[in-house]
């Protein structure tokens, strides 16, 4: 009996030591862990970190277009709430344009204080320090989740290479970076309170719910707080039912509540001012729609939110899961090809023929990755925080669809408060994109546990047998080939009937048949590669996991050789979309063009438009050179000038003249009585059109009528009216003014960013028209210091009435909300920072104590 035990010790011994997990020495564990993570990152981006280049994409650029705007705030000594250089001027930090200097968020200056020795070793890191911060707290989660520091290094590395992940900073999309960077940490925290109470995490629980919040991206913090509202009602249900733990998930549910609330007051001054400018912008008004048969008003509902075409722009194709397996199914974005269609020389180019109007990175998360979540939710199918995963996945996988599948999109749109201001469903798959290789971990946990519960006999031959079919598969692809191609073609030709939103589906349409068979012959090459990859890393992954759990190779051969697979996966899809450019080549965009060396010859105030093939031009860099556009970008503009874009044509020459727009620049020269070609550029080919019939940015109305907006409208669409003759109000002043006389003056003396003083003379109680957008929350006028109202005039701009006689009128943005926000922001920033402060100083005096105290 007692030489049998011996045996049995003997053998668990020997196990022990042939599985054994430690690849890394234990006491630098998790530094080697860390290191791996910021060196596999410096690596990856070294072109950024090291040679300082960057992505030159239309948001990077459009971000760099309000540099000068910055500095201009600056110089004048204000926090720039007002931009007058797009849409003929708007809220620029209501709207998430810009932002200034906050000196009072103590708890951000922290932050950046912590980070200032990293940014003073590598000034050019930028945003690849949030890539750092989020697989590190990715892997701080994780190890926190399930205590194995080599799953939470291969989820951490999974997550930061998905590939869609990677397509941010090359997009530009710089808030969905700071806000999910620190997500993982808030679920940490969460985990944390769930176990026990602790004030240290609810203030740092706090204040990474504050550097979420700064980062602005509120649709990506709605999805976050979509993936917590999930996760913790679920398991609370669930404990319900179970009867454990119940006390520390409404703990950990109230706590987050609490400290959300603070979170978002200490940025109050940024969300009071958003909350405010939304019911002025497409997001939370409805359109102004006229009908086409008598221009009347059109059967609209009133209440706001984004139509629902422009919400559901970008919406994911169910045919596009493909690409989960297979990322160049759908043409995979950006590719690089080289071969006769392009005469042997290597070129990229966006191929990508899916069902959005266009995108640059498909959405794969690696295809062992996936194949490792997918046994992850089966072994560990009754962990509640698993299934929370799967339904979290599942819910945004069919949100994602939008208008191609909306089964439950149309129930969010609809139901879901503030879901309609949201657009590009294709976003909320970041969702999937965290559930996903956090399921991976718990795949490759669970092949841990095989190996030190001795399951393995139960799955070793599932693991063959799979492996075996997958190189079945692989063999076909590569003998058959002809025959998967001619398949594909259908999938292609289908693609190409159906996806009309897609810019480079209609070229295609428009080719001639070889163009289309060239085409096509590009799409189905990289289709094919990419299937043969996936097929052998899926092989890989099957045989090597038979071969672990036969005992042929050990766990540290094993796990090196997954990473090595999901790393080389991702890299190699991700070079698809990384493709840095010097600075030199970025600023050269913002070189000053001819045209406007030709415009600052002009010192007096004005507006311009820029035209490309008669077409407003969407660009922000007019903006660059303190240009003051009536046109340009902005995902949130106000409604009233969309309203005029729509139903008037920002080109309508009336709405050109109202707009004190003095200067048209187009590619094509055209001129008649009204317009003038006054310069023709050389270097930039494009022409400054001077706009002969331009109304100057003040000027008296002889009188004013009140009318409903759709008959305003309708009139500035048909430029059906004087405008120094009437303007339309829509409602009535009650004061009754007199006709002009000829001698009334209007000039302005000065104009800043938040800033404008005329000197005025009326011959009677006159109407003043002032060309500059009306926005009743924070614009005030004042006549010889005494407020006096401002009223919305032809529909977009503004007018005051001005009593007989000389006067100063002044016209100063103050908004109300912003300093409220302020107030409420410095308050509650001095509250946190100063717990988690003296919260450290405590810990710290009794940590000196015990150590004395052991001494």
């Amino acid at each position: 009996m007692t030489k049998v035990k011996h045996q049995k010790a003997s053998l668990k011994k020997q196990t022990e030591k042939e599985f054994s997990f430690d690849i890394f020495p234990k006491k630098y564990e998790t530094w080697i862990c860390i290191g791996i993570i910021v060196v596999l990152l410096l690596v990856f981006y070294n072109e950024i970190v090291f040679k300082g280049k960057v992505f030159a994409s239309s948001d990077n650029i459009a971000s760099m277009s309000f540099t000068t705007f910055g500095k201009e705030a600056k110089e004048q000594g204000i926090f720039p709430l007002w931009i007058p250089y797009v849409f003929g001027g708007m809220p620029s930090y209501g709207s998430l344009m810009t932002t200034g200097v906050r000196w009072w968020d103590f708890s951000q200056q922290l932050v950046s204080y912590i980070f200032s020795p990293i940014t003073a070793i590598l000034p050019n890191i930028g945003m690849v320090l949030y890539y750092i911060i989020f697989g590190l707290s990715m892997f701080a989660f994780i190890y926190n989740k399930l205590q194995n520091k080599y799953v939470a290094l291969f989820t951490s590395i999974a997550v930061v290479l998905s590939t869609s992940i990677v397509g941010w900073i090359v997009d530009g999309h710089n808030t969905k970076i700071v806000t999910i960077a620190f997500f993982p940490i808030i679920l940490l925290f969460v985990d944390l309170l769930i176990k026990k109470m602790n004030w240290l995490y609810v203030a740092i629980l706090a204040i990474t719910l504050h550097i979420i919040f700064e980062a602005t991206h509120i649709q990506m913090i709605f999805y976050c707080y979509m993936f917590l509202g999930i996760y913790l009602v679920y398991y609370l249900i669930r404990n319900l039912k179970i009867r454990e733990n119940l006390l520390g998930a409404l703990r950990a549910i109230g706590i987050l509540v609490l400290v959300s609330g603070i979170a978002f007051l200490m940025s109050a001054d940024r969300y009071f001012s958003t909350y405010e400018y939304s019911k002025y912008s497409i997001r939370g008004s409805s359109p102004l729609k006229l009908s086409n048969e008598n221009n009347t008003k059109s059967q609209t509902t009133e209440g706001g939110g984004l139509s629902y075409d422009y919400a559901t722009n970008w919406s994911f194709g169910p045919e596009e899961v493909m690409t989960f397996f297979i990322p160049g199914y759908y043409g995979s974005g950006m590719i690089e090809y080289k071969g006769p269609q392009t005469n042997n020389q290597l070129q990229k180019f966006n191929l990508y023929f899916g069902p959005m109007m266009f995108t640059n990175a498909p959405q794969y998360m690696g295809v062992v990755v996936l194949i490792l979540a997918l046994f992850g939710i089966y072994y560990y199918r009754k962990e509640i925080f698993v299934q929370a995963l799967l339904i979290i996945s599942i819910v945004s996988l069919f949100i994602s669809f939008g208008r191609e599948l909306p089964i439950l999109y149309n129930l969010m749109f609809y139901h879901f408060p503030y879901f309609d201001k949201f657009r590009v469903p294709v976003m909320i798959l970041i969702l999937l994109q965290i559930s996903v290789p956090i399921l991976a971990g718990y795949g490759l946990m669970g092949i841990i546990d095989i190996i030190k519960n001795k399951k393995y006999l139960n799955f070793e031959k599932k693991f063959l047998y799979l492996g075996l079919i997958i190189v079945g598969f692989l063999f076909i692809t590569l003998v058959a080939k002809d025959v998967v191609v001619s398949v594909y073609k259908g999938s292609f030709d289908s693609a190409i009937q159906s996806n009309s939103d897609n810019s480079f589906v209609e070229y295609i349409k428009k080719a001639d048949p070889n163009q289309y068979r060239a085409i096509f012959e590009i799409a189905s090459e990289v289709m094919i590669k990419d299937l043969t990859f996936s097929l052998v890393f899926t092989a890989l992954f099957f045989i090597l996991t038979y071969l672990l759990l036969r005992k042929k190779i050990n766990w540290g051969i094993y796990f090196s050789l997954i990473l090595l697979i999901v790393v080389f996966d991702l890299w190699r899809i991700d070079s698809r979309i990384v493709d840095p450019h010097t600075k030199q080549e970025q600023e050269s965009v913002l070189a000053k063009p001819d045209w406007v060396e030709f415009l600052e010859q002009d010192k007096s105030l004005y507006r311009i438009i820029e035209l490309n093939q008669g077409q407003p031009n969407t660009s922000n860099i007019p903006a660059y050179f303190k240009l003051q556009n009536i046109y340009g970008y902005n995902p949130a503009k106000l409604r009233i000038i969309q309203d005029v874009i729509e139903n008037c044509d920002i080109r309508n020459p009336l709405v050109l003249d109202l707009f004190n727009t003095k200067y048209i620049i187009s590619d094509v020269p055209y001129q008649n009585e009204s317009m003038k070609i006054v310069y023709q550029g050389k270097k930039s080919g494009m022409n400054v059109i001077e706009n002969l019939s331009v109304l100057p940015r003040a000027f008296f109305v002889n009188r004013y009528e009140v009318k409903d907006k759709y008959s305003i409208i309708n009139n500035l669409k048909n430029a059906s009216f004087n405008p120094k003759e009437v303007a339309y109000l829509e409602n009535d002043p009650g004061e009754k003014v007199d006709s002009l006389k000829g001698t009334e003056t209007a000039k302005v003396t000065s104009f800043g960013i938040h800033h404008i003083s005329f000197d005025v003379f009326a011959s009677g109680k006159n109407l003043l028209f002032v060309s500059e957008v009306y926005y009743p929350a924070g614009w005030k006028a004042y006549l010889d210091g005494n407020e006096i109202p401002i009223y919305k005039t032809n529909y977009l701009w503004r007018s005051v009435i001005i009593p007989q006689g000389n006067h100063k009128l002044e016209m100063r943005f103050e908004p109300e909300s912003f300093k409220k926000g302020m107030t409420i922001s410095m308050i509650l920033n001095v509250l946190i920072v100063g717990v988690f402060i003296a919260y450290l100083i405590i810990y710290g005096i009794r940590y000196y104590n015990k150590k004395k105290v052991v001494k």
